[in-house]
Order: structure tokens, then sequence, then C-alpha cells
């Protein structure tokens, strides 16, 4: 599903944790099993910092990150923005493709 109605709302992160939990899974376990800290998880659910959790996540629930999340897609595309920074150190603005390559 591409997400092309920036209407959508996000989901809540209390009904992200309940679809973790129905299908065997808690954010803590999670981001153990693929060798991050429960904290960046619980951020990545909060703000847009770690494109990598939010691809865990999804795939866990059998969706894309832009059904989960879609004010921080555009057509299935990431929207980069302030927490973003690319290998110099400066702040990226555009936008990635969800296998996470530059578009």
């Amino acid at each position: 599903m591409t997400n092309t109605n920036t209407k959508q709302k996000d989901w809540s992160n209390a009904y992200i944790k309940m679809r973790l939990e129905e299908a065997g899974w808690s954010l803590s376990r999670l981001a153990k099993h693929h060798g991050k800290s429960r904290t960046m998880a619980a951020t990545a659910m909060r703000i847009p910092v770690s494109f990598e959790m939010e691809k865990q996540i999804a795939s866990v629930l059998g969706v894309k990150p832009h059904d989960i999340w879609p004010s921080r897609y555009r057509n299935g595309l990431r929207i980069m923005n302030r927490y973003f920074k690319d290998k110099q150190g400066t702040t990226t603005h555009s936008l990635h493709n969800t296998a996470g390559e530059p578009s």
C-alpha cells in the first residue's frame, strides 16, 4: 500500500505495541534480536530517527513502514528530516525509498 493520502494518521504507540504482542514480540525483544537498544526502538516509535527500526517493526507486523507511519512517508518514500544527517554531518532533506536507498 503506497501512501498518497497525507491525511492518514500514524498508528498509535499502544496499537503498535498490541500488534507486536499479538505477533509474539515486545519492543525490547525486537530491539535485542536486531542488536539495538530498547531505547532505540522506543524512540523510533515516537520520532523518525531510525529507519532501520521502523523496517524491523513493520516487518514483524507484516506491513510496510509507511502503513504504520504515513506522516513519515510520501508515496512510499521516506521523508528525511532534521533527525537525519548525511556522512558529512549535514542535515538531509531528501526522500529515500523504503529499501533505504536515496531516490
